[in-house]
């Protein structure tokens, strides 16, 4: 079920034209819409109340800003929907990455940036950087819009459930070492003015100092969500094993949301005892042809249908629209890769979703 909110809220309300235009092309595809345009405040607490009851969320309302906002609040109440916002960047006051940060704050999926100059132009973005179309056209940003949702809304993400086991963590310090000075040269291979912070990525290892070729019960260790790299250690990394399908960890803070892909590529790949995740790319000739978010398990089958064998370590692949993985059996290894510049924004295309 899929709500659309849009229009201007407020003592008198006003329904938007950008909104009906929306409307009209959902429609087409979408038996069960809600859609609501403008109207009096206690409108969208009526929403937010029964906000728990829908898949797919498209939140454009206009309410001034002297009102508590409601954004924040969709997320907390509703985990698991594909969250669609919007932003209005006229004359480009926001830069993109100021526009991502914004979409991180309020855990958005995908974001409709409308800017108007002379004439109007609507982006699609994500957070990500990437955007998915750029035109003068609303009908055009919805049909976009349309083939995204489809396509998201079809991808596979993996529960975490707290548990308790043992949590005593000990990683090596080499690969410590490497991380920090990984989070050095990440700093200089992203185009733009941006928080290089939230484009490291996230780490992962089966092996514990002092045991550099010893697998723990299936355990691996898996850096926390959302946590600064550049200074990461032994403290930072969270044990978590894949059982029936979900991700089980042990300690107060949940595993990096890539968590689920990793377990299954170490279950996969018997050799490799270390990888690292990034936003940027290398200069590995291996790139996957479908564009996955973070967190969405489909991106397993995309790397071992590059890399089918079940034998290979030392490698790395590059992930359209999201960056790279490195797999790695040694940790000389990762002295070895070269990194690529990724434009921000990267320009997406139609084929990376069909």
């Amino acid at each position: 079920m899929i709500l659309l909110v849009t229009g201007d809220f407020n003592n008198i309300g006003k329904s938007s034209y950008f909104g009906e235009c929306i409307y009209n092309e959902l429609k087409n595809q979408y038996r069960d819409i809600d859609f609501y345009n403008g109207g009096q405040l206690y409108i969208l607490d009526q929403i937010i109340n029964n906000i728990s009851k829908y898949k797919t969320i498209i939140w454009m309302p206009n309410i001034d800003n002297s009102i508590d906002k409601y954004l924040p609040k969709i997320k907390v109440l509703n985990k698991k929907c594909l969250l669609v916002t919007s932003k209005r960047n006229d004359n480009d006051k926001y830069s993109t990455f100021e526009i991502i940060e914004r979409m991180f704050k309020n855990h958005s999926n995908l974001c409709i940036v409308i800017n108007k100059q002379k004439e109007y132009n609507f982006k699609i973005l994500d957070t990500l950087g990437n955007i998915w179309i750029n035109t003068d056209t609303i009908s055009g940003m919805s049909l976009m819009l349309i083939k995204l949702i489809n396509y998201i809304s079809n991808l596979s993400r993996v529960e975490s459930v707290n548990v308790n086991f043992n949590s005593n963590i000990n990683i090596e310090p080499k690969f410590l070492d490497i991380i920090h000075s990984y989070g050095d040269i990440f700093k200089t291979k992203i185009n733009g003015v941006i928080n290089k912070e939230r484009f490291l990525g996230n780490i992962s290892t089966r092996c514990m100092f002092g045991f550099p070729s010893y697998k723990l019960n299936d355990m691996i260790f898996v850096s926390q969500r959302n946590i600064n790299k550049e200074t990461l250690d032994s403290t930072g990394f969270v044990p978590v094993q894949l059982l029936e399908d979900k991700v089980f960890f042990s300690g107060f803070n949940k595993p990096s949301v890539d968590t689920a892909v990793q377990i299954r590529l170490y279950n996969y790949y018997k050799n490799v005892n270390y990888i690292i995740h990034g936003h940027i790319y290398t200069d590995s000739g291996y790139i996957t042809d479908k564009y996955i978010p973070c967190g969405y398990v489909e991106e397993f089958n995309e790397i071992i249908n590059i890399i089918p064998d079940n034998n290979a370590s030392n490698f790395s692949v590059n992930l359209i629209g999201h960056g790279c993985l490195i797999l790695s059996k040694n940790l000389d290894y990762f002295n070895s890769i070269k990194f690529i510049s990724r434009n921000f924004p990267e320009y997406m295309t139609l084929s990376t979703i069909r």
